[in-house]
């Protein structure tokens, strides 16, 4: 698969500005606020990419729990990556998992993402990280113990 251009992110100083109707509409299953830095509640999102989380949810068909998405770079994940910051600072990167417990929800999740596209996967001990990014293309790891 070749590797689109994405489009310019969208940024916020603070979550709440991002809060509108054009948001609600075409996002609907995930807020501002809980796709925002946990560091700083700023918030930077590719929509490319956020257009991709929300028809895997709809392909999944059940509800997600989003653990960690837009990290500033001073947020101590990212500042204390060896190689500097990674997707989740370029507001391309989601850390996810289904609120349903086992094996099956978690597989559905991982084959709905892979099914719209996501070119990053890596799978941890609790949450499952997909991302789009162009710098880094396609990719697999684990994480975490």
């Amino acid at each position: 698969m070749g590797r689109a251009k994405m489009t310019n992110s969208l940024e916020f100083q603070r979550f709440e500005e991002a809060e509108s109707q054009e948001w609600r509409s075409r996002w609907p299953s995930f807020s501002p606020a809980e796709l925002a830095c946990k560091h700083c509640n700023r918030l930077i999102v590719n929509p490319e990419a956020l257009d991709l989380l929300q028809r895997a949810r709809a392909r999944y068909g059940n509800k997600i729990r989003i653990a960690s998405a837009y990290r500033c770079p001073e947020h101590p994940i990212e500042a204390a990556k060896p190689d500097g910051p990674g997707p989740h600072s370029r507001g391309t990167a989601f850390d996810a998992y289904p609120v349903a417990p086992g094996g099956e929800p978690r597989f559905a999740w991982i084959k709905a993402c892979l099914f719209v596209g996501f070119w990053g996967f890596g799978m941890g001990a609790e949450k499952l990280h997909f991302d789009h990014d162009e710098l880094l293309g396609q990719r697999a790891w684990f994480y975490g113990k």
